[in-house]
């Protein structure tokens, strides 16, 4: 993964994500945020936190609104950070996931490997 340690200079830890879920049909991003006080919470880690970035890196040719990526956004609004996904240039986004970068836009940023 030479473009991992092109971008961090050093091999970034293994992301463990506990759950992932998909929502479909969700007519606003708003809602994919939406966690009430009721529900668990699981455990999710970013790749690397660096100044006020959270970087999460996928390897992947299809990317969705993961329970790990709504999570870190989540986290990423209310710190005031920025959640950074790092992804091959290949990479196709759900519909989803492109709600919550345009609605979001302050907050998530999506940079692109060679």
């Amino acid at each position: 993964m030479s473009w991992l340690k092109k971008l961090f200079g050093t091999e970034p830890a293994s992301s463990q994500t506990q759950s992932v879920e998909s929502r479909s049909k969700i007519t606003s991003p708003e809602k994919l945020l939406d966690f009430s006080s009721d529900e668990d919470l699981k455990a999710v880690r970013s790749d690397r936190e660096k100044d006020n970035r959270i970087y999460l890196i996928k390897a992947c040719s299809k990317l969705k609104a993961t329970y790990q990526i709504r999570l870190l956004l989540f986290q990423a609004v209310s710190e005031g950070k920025i959640l950074v996904l790092c992804v091959k240039r290949e990479c196709l986004f759900s519909n989803d996931l492109r709600r919550l970068q345009k609605a979001y836009k302050e907050n998530f940023d999506i940079e692109y490997a060679d």
